[in-house]
């Protein structure tokens, strides 16, 4: 978890939220909603990312 949730942020999926900058809590971003209402597509798309992008415009 300490590994993939700052991985997630760096995708713009989750975001730290919390009273402390180290306070480990995230919420899932609006991206990250499209991607989870999406994933049966993560393997049928060549480029998932930008077929997030391409959704949210």
């Amino acid at each position: 978890m300490n590994v993939r949730l700052p991985q997630l942020a760096d995708y713009g999926l989750v975001e730290k939220v919390g009273p402390a900058k180290n306070s480990g809590l995230y919420e899932i971003t609006e991206l990250g909603l499209l991607a989870v209402e999406n994933r049966e597509k993560y393997g049928e798309v060549e480029d998932f990312g930008q077929y997030l992008e391409n959704a949210t415009e």
